[in-house]
Parts: structure tokens; C-alpha cells; sequence
């Protein structure tokens, strides 16, 4: 009598755990904000990501949600290591591939993968992926999945993850600057824009000339002359701060330099992106009336966003943006 009530309370305890760590499918209103169609890897880890290396095993198709190109079902995958979050032995997720046309971002490699394929997955608890088909027993969906034909492959992403990690885990303390600054500049561009983003969205512990001496480091990389994805990313980003995140005026005042410092990139697309987030940015806090909710930027970046401007004219927003510069300071 006394092992079956253990075994019962045991069963209870695994329940309450595994709908701790995996809740299900998130309401309406926090659909849009937990989901994984695009969202950064930063973004993602404030979602709570728990990232795993895990070898997949079963698939249980829906034929009635899917089609000759499109598969949709469940994936069994087994957990053999926990790089983030809480232990557990599988996790069952929802899956969405096509075979032709544009691929489902998250699930394309399962074009060729098979059970004993080594994959790691970042995976969101109450996550929302608007291809994938829920069930009762669907515990959390992917906003990452790579998958590996080699282990030595999967060790060269979980190392990457690891770095992830420590950025985001590790200790606020004075080692912090050099942590990130060594991150910024790892070759791996992954880590590299993960440890941007992370300095300037979320690095609260840093101070903000702090993290604009970094960025304006990164911002004349010649790296950046090359490849301008890091750099148009972490624009996009601090625009969505700007336009969608509710915070103190410090805080976005941050984001705001950022555009401003990325303005100065050698590279046109990064030029142009950051412009156009800037400019954007302005736009719509003029527009509500808000503009002094916007913050401000050092002298030394309105003079340089200014000659910017200059050689930049044409730019649709050019005079509103000017006026902006031009706007009376508050002392």
C-alpha cells in the first residue's frame, strides 16, 4: 500500500515538473510575443530557451495536416546532453517541413535526417510556431534545430552554445566587460552578433559609453566590409526596442546611440539599414507627439549622424531627421 501511494505521488511530482518545464501552447495574447518564426537566438533566451544535444528518434506523422510537400507530426528526440535548462531524458516537438519551394525555416534539415541523427535544438517552453500542427501531448516547440552528420559537428555547436551561455548566464561582475568584449570579437559570426545584440538590448550592468565604445570598435571592423548581416540584424533589433519595448528612457536611449553609431559603418547596406531604422524611429515618436521620450544622443554622435546626412540627402526622411537634430535641448 504504502509503495503505491509513493509510486502515485512520484507520478504526480514527474506530472507537475514536466508541465512546469514544458507548458503547452501559449494563449492568444502571448502568441505573438513567444513566437519562433524569426526570432533572434537572443530573444530567444529571453524566452527562457533550454537548448539540449539530443539524437532523434521516432516521427509520428498527421497525414491529415499534411500534403505531398508539406509534412507536419510530432518528433521524438532523446536527450544526451542539457546545455541549458532543466534535465530531462526526451522531448517530443512538433515538426513542419516541406520538401520544394521555401523551406520551414526551423525543420528544413529534416528533409534528410533520420532517427540517429545528432541535432541541437533550442527549444522554447510555451512556444509558438504558427506551421507546426499542436497536440495534447506537445510540450514546447523549436526555435532552433541544426542537425549533424558527424559528433564532431555537434561538438562545434555545442561549444558555440556554450559561449551563448556564458554571455547571457555569467556573473554581472567586472569580468563582465572583458567576457563580452572577447565575444564581440570571435570570429564565429553567431557569437559575434549574439554578444552585440546582448551588449546593447540587454547588458543593463554596462554602461552605455561602455557599450558604444564597443560597438563604435566593431562598427570599423573590416570583417563588416564583407559580410553586413551582424550589423543589420543588431539594427533591426534595436528598432523593434525602439518602436515596440516598453522601458526607461535609459534603456532605449541605448538603442537609439546604437542606430546612431551604426550609421557609421563603411559598409552602404549597414548605412542604409540603420538609417532607415533611425529615421523610422523618429518618424513615429513625432508622430504620437512622444519625441522627447525618445532620449538623446552624445554630440560627437549628432555631429556625425548630421554629416551622414549630408552625404545622404535623398533619403525620404533626410529633413526630418535634421529637424530632430535641430530640435531645442532641455537642459
Amino acid at each position: 500500500m504504502k509503495t503505491g501511494v509513493a509510486m502515485v505521488i512520484l507520478s504526480a511530482a514527474l506530472c507537475i515538473t514536466g508541465s512546469a518545464l514544458f507548458a503547452g501552447k501559449p494563449s492568444k495574447d502571448d502568441q505573438q510575443s513567444r513566437n519562433v518564426m524569426g526570432m533572434s537566438l537572443l530573444k530567444a533566451f529571453d524566452r527562457g530557451a533550454q537548448i539540449y544535444l539530443v539524437t532523434e528518434g521516432e516521427r509520428e506523422p498527421f497525414p491529415e495536416s499534411s500534403s505531398r510537400n508539406l509534412l507536419r507530426g510530432i518528433v521524438t528526440m532523446r536527450v544526451d546532453s542539457t546545455l541549458r535548462g532543466p534535465a530531462v531524458e526526451s522531448v517530443r516537438l512538433p515538426y513542419c517541413y516541406v520538401y520544394t519551394g521555401s523551406l520551414h525555416p526551423v525543420w528544413q534539415n529534416l528533409v534528410w535526417t533520420k532517427p540517429g541523427t545528432l541535432h541541437t535544438c533550442v527549444v522554447i517552453p510555451q512556444g509558438w510556431d504558427p506551421g507546426v500542427v499542436y497536440a495534447e501531448e506537445t510540450q514546447a516547440v523549436a526555435a532552433f534545430v541544426w542537425s549533424h552528420r558527424t559528433p564532431e559537428a555537434a561538438a562545434v555547436r555545442a561549444a558555440q552554445m556554450r559561449k551563448l551561455i556564458a554571455i547571457y548566464d555569467g556573473e554581472k561582475d567586472v569580468d563582465s566587460i572583458r567576457r563580452i568584449e572577447e565575444a564581440v570579437a570571435d570570429a564565429d559570426p553567431v557569437v559575434c552578433g549574439f554578444a552585440l545584440q546582448y551588449a546593447v538590448l540587454n547588458a543593463r550592468h554596462l554602461s552605455p559609453d561602455v557599450v558604444m565604445g564597443m560597438l563604435t570598435r566593431e562598427v570599423q571592423n573590416p570583417r563588416h566590409g564583407q559580410n553586413s548581416a551582424i550589423l543589420v540584424e543588431l539594427a533591426g533589433a534595436a528598432e523593434l526596442r525602439l518602436l515596440y519595448v516598453s522601458e526607461k528612457e535609459g534603456s532605449k536611449n541605448t538603442s537609439l546611440r546604437c542606430l546612431a553609431v551604426l550609421t557609421q559603418c563603411p559598409n552602404e547596406k549597414v548605412r542604409e539599414a540603420s538609417l532607415n531604422a533611425i529615421g523610422s524611429v523618429i518618424h513615429r515618436y513625432s508622430a504620437s507627439s512622444k519625441v522627447a521620450d525618445l532620449g538623446s544622443l552624445s554630440s560627437a554622435e549628432e555631429e556625425a549622424l548630421r554629416k551622414t546626412l549630408e552625404t545622404n540627402a535623398v533619403h525620404p526622411l533626410s529633413d526630418e531627421m535634421g529637424k530632430w537634430l535641430d530640435r531645442p535641448k532641455t537642459p
